[in-house]
């Protein structure tokens, strides 16, 4: 074998591996593109992007599909290739309550996420088990994600309207 056929062999050989390399170990070169897999795979969706949050090591990414909400965490791997990370089916949307929300840990932290379904709520909060109130009063469509890295669990979310007033408020049981 001359040296411009190894060449091509070779070439051939790397494009084949590189082939894969991609479609076996599950990476993509954009997180959108991870996260359209993440719900083909949980045969779920295709979901409307309604906000996208980056944390260190990746990407949060909260869609709505039809009457569903779902918050999907896309890893970044290697610096360029972006990979699955932990995937939440849709929650379905209460309209006959204020707000419909869960609360979920990861390898990154823990998460309340939720869309807000009464117009009169200007702010929400959430009490954590070491204390802390994490609060948030700019939603995306009346979507809302809190996060925090502390190895402290939820406990309640609160939401008020403008004035103060409590609308909703949910304690976890023990």
């Amino acid at each position: 074998m001359n040296r411009k056929q190894k060449i091509i062999r070779n070439t051939f050989l790397l494009i084949a591996f590189s082939f894969l390399l991609f479609t076996r170990s599950y990476l993509y070169l954009d997180p959108m593109t991870a996260f359209r897999a993440s719900e083909r795979s949980n045969h779920y969706g295709p979901s409307e992007v309604v906000y996208m949050e980056s944390f260190p090591g990746g990407k949060y990414i909260v869609g709505r599909y039809e009457q569903w909400i779902s918050k999907s965490e896309i890893n970044q791997v290697f610096g360029i290739f972006w990979r699955i990370g932990n995937a939440y089916t849709g929650i379905e949307i209460k309209e006959n309550q204020p707000l419909t929300y869960v609360w979920s840990q990861s390898d990154y932290g823990f998460h309340a996420y939720g869309i807000i379904t009464d117009s009169k709520i200007a702010k929400i909060e959430v009490y954590t088990s070491d204390g802390s109130i994490l609060t948030q009063s700019d939603f995306h469509e009346g979507f809302f994600i809190l996060s925090w890295e502390e190895d402290a669990e939820f406990r309640k979310i609160m939401a008020y309207d403008a004035s103060g007033a409590v609308i909703f408020e949910e304690e976890r049981l023990r």
